[in-house]
């Protein structure tokens, strides 16, 4: 009984175990200009200060960015929930 709890703790926290990673890891995101300065943008940039931002534009081209970037990696985000579990 506690080793199949265990080994459903894996398929029930995978999502965020798959989320963190991806927070974590090298996802490119090109930059993007608003008013002659450039954005650097990243996971976590726009998650924490991009998609929020009080300038529209910045919050416009943040997410196009980010979109983009997550774009490159759409088949792996959507395959996760379906890989075979370890149980």
């Amino acid at each position: 009984m506690e080793k199949t709890l265990t080994n459903l703790g894996e398929v029930f926290y995978g999502p965020q175990d798959i989320y963190t990673k991806m927070r974590a890891g090298d996802f490119e995101m090109a930059d993007f200009e608003v008013d002659g300065k450039v954005y650097k943008n990243s996971f976590v940039t726009y998650e924490n200060f991009y998609q929020n931002h009080e300038n529209a534009e910045v919050r416009e081209k943040a997410f196009r960015s980010f979109s983009e970037g997550l774009r490159k990696h759409q088949n792996t985000v959507v395959a996760t929930p379906s890989s075979p579990s370890q149980i």
